[in-house]
């Protein structure tokens, strides 16, 4: 799916008033159109900081890249965010230096850059509840939060 990343107004009523949003634009099915599902979540979370819906634009430009690069690796939503888990907390650049899926992501490199606990908890709850994605294992969700976590106190206390 392509996305380009654009700013939206939206009016809740018949003042002037809007909501100014960072938002994604996509390509579905050979047409071009908002992220409807995303910008519906951000309007709920309007009242959050500027930085927290940049970030939450960037980690669900990042989970398209995945779904880009991995097109036919999972069976399943669930599959898919164990999968994709597993690109975040390890990498996607073997011994070798080579990345089949042309992402090159380093170990640890997307939660340093723009993937907090709280954003990944925030973008599984909007997927859960808007995309209709069955409940995740919260065995496997204690997990992944672990190892960010972990992950994440390894990055600062360099």
């Amino acid at each position: 799916m392509n996305y380009v990343k654009v700013y939206t107004k939206t009016y809740r009523d018949n003042s002037a008033r809007y909501i100014e949003l960072p938002s994604l634009l996509i390509e579905q099915d050979g047409e071009t159109q908002i992220f409807e599902q995303l910008l519906r979540y951000q309007i709920k979370y309007s009242h959050k900081s500027r930085t927290w819906h940049n970030k939450l634009i960037q980690a669900v430009g990042l989970l398209f890249d995945y779904m880009n690069a991995n097109p036919n690796n999972y069976v399943s939503a669930k599959d898919f965010f164990e999968l994709f888990a597993e690109a975040i907390y390890s990498g996607t650049i073997d011994e070798e230096g080579n990345d089949p899926s042309g992402l090159y992501w380093l170990d640890q490199h997307f939660i340093s850059l723009t993937l907090n606990i709280p954003l990944y908890d925030q973008y599984r709850g909007m997927s859960l509840c808007y995309l209709s994605i069955e409940k995740v294992n919260p065995y496997f969700d204690h997990l992944v939060l672990f190892r960010l976590k972990a992950a994440r106190s390894s990055i600062f206390s360099t």
